[in-house]
């Protein structure tokens, strides 16, 4: 599994906080789309050292980076875009 260590970074994200740092920040976000879960989508491909949003297309199946967003799946390019 080529994105496995993703995982190492979920006790940091809990120590900091993530997710009351992203709804003070008051990203937008919907029911079918949490603001924390698209950006947690986002760091994953940051962490993988997928610099560019034409790159995201190689995961937009990719169940493990889902799980790690706490997604069914990635959010699509037009997210990182906008």
């Amino acid at each position: 599994m080529r994105v496995a260590g993703l995982f190492l970074f979920l006790p940091l994200l809990g120590r900091v906080q993530f997710d009351h740092l992203v709804s003070k920040a008051d990203y937008p976000g919907s029911k079918r789309m949490p603001a924390s879960g698209a950006l947690l989508s986002l760091l994953a491909l940051k962490l993988l050292d997928k610099e560019r949003p034409s790159h995201i297309n190689e995961f937009n199946f990719d169940e493990a980076i889902g799980l790690f967003a706490g997604l069914n799946i990635p959010p699509k390019k037009s997210y990182a875009t906008e």
